[in-house]
């Protein structure tokens, strides 16, 4: 007897062994059916076919290939889709939120305004895709390569980048809050204006990166190397950059009220050679051991900051306010050591 339950025929599985499913799955597409949820396409050759807001969640995927297909508006919510090839298709606005697409190779495709909210893309090759307002909020994007992507105004809160390589992509106005970028290569990428509250840069390479404008209070940048880094109107208030790699940091404001705000930020051990801290708010900072030679504190506020065991030889502190700086075993300007 013929099943006619709803839920069987919703969960239709296509029989790909010689393409006969996939074929047979496009004919309906074009008769007008959009629901193959939970259907059966592994290893599927689905190269530049149209499916245009077609319902694939939950359906197995991975390993097939989907290069130049239209999958604007789709749903694959939930869908299997690792190893899948996906280069050149087109995905604005498709939903892809849990879905698997660990090794997926997904360059040069169009995700703009897609939901990829908790999706595994571990190993993902995203390198030149385009992901303008695309939300990755708590996706696992864990050794992803993004070199040469469009991510303005992406969201990744609480995402996880560790060991990402971002080189060179323009975060530029990002929503990055309790982000995990552990580890990653974030060299001269463009965190202008983003939202790095209390997101994790441990050990991450942030050589030459933009941070101006940026969030990151609470953020965690320890044994990161933040060489030549912009912090310009940057907040690190509450940052811990202990044992981070920061000479030849550029941290000049424009004017006062855009100076930078590192209130009782952790630069304990910090590599701060000819670091300028100009009109930057260093209170309650923390600099214990840190080398500081020939760093411009000219302007700056170090109300209370702990500078015991510091090297400042040859550092500026003109027209600074050191009330009450804690400089035991220091290194001083002139090469003395405070008692």
């Amino acid at each position: 007897m013929e099943n006619t339950n709803p839920v069987h025929q919703r969960a239709l599985r296509l029989n790909t062994d010689a393409g006969s499913g996939t074929a047979e799955m496009l004919a309906q597409y074009q008769s007008g059916r959009r629901d193959f949820s939970r259907a059966s396409l592994q290893g599927s050759n689905l190269i530049q076919a149209f499916l245009r807001s077609a319902d694939l969640s939950r359906s197995d995927l991975d390993w097939s290939n989907l290069s130049g297909a239209d999958l604007r508006d789709a749903d694959l919510n939930r869908s299997d889709m690792a190893h899948v090839q996906l280069i050149g298709a087109q995905l604005t606005k498709a939903n892809l939120s849990g879905a698997n697409l660990a090794y997926a190779d997904l360059s040069w495709i169009n995700l703009d305004e897609a939901n990829l909210a908790g999706a595994d893309l571990r190993g993902a090759n995203l390198t030149q895709t385009q992901l303008r307002n695309t939300d990755f909020r708590g996706a696992n994007l864990e050794g992803a390569n993004l070199t040469g992507a469009a991510l303005d105004g992406a969201t990744f809160c609480r995402a996880n980048l560790q060991d990402a390589n971002l080189f060179g992509v323009n975060l530029n106005g990002a929503d990055l809050s309790r982000s995990d970028f552990s580890g990653a290569d974030l060299s001269k990428t463009n965190f202008c204006a983003a939202d790095l509250c209390k997101a994790d840069f441990q050990d991450a390479k942030l050589r030459q990166a933009n941070f101006h404008s940026a969030c990151l209070q609470g953020a965690n940048l320890r044994k990161a190397n933040l060489l030549g880094v912009n912090l310009r109107r940057a907040q690190l208030r509450g940052g811990d950059l202990d044992t981070a790699t920061l000479s030849e940091l550029k941290l000049r404001g424009v004017n006062l009220p855009s100076r930078v705000d590192m209130t009782a930020v952790n630069l304990a051990g910090a590599n701060l050679v000819d670091a300028d801290f100009s009109e930057a708010n260093l209170r309650y900072a923390r600099f214990y051991e840190a080398i500081l030679d020939r760093a411009n504190f000219s302007s700056s506020s170090m109300l209370d900051s702990y500078m015991r065991g510091t090297d400042l030889r040859g550092s500026n502190f003109q027209d600074c306010i050191v009330t009450n700086i804690y400089l035991t075993d220091a290194t001083m300007p002139d090469g003395s050591i405070h008692p």
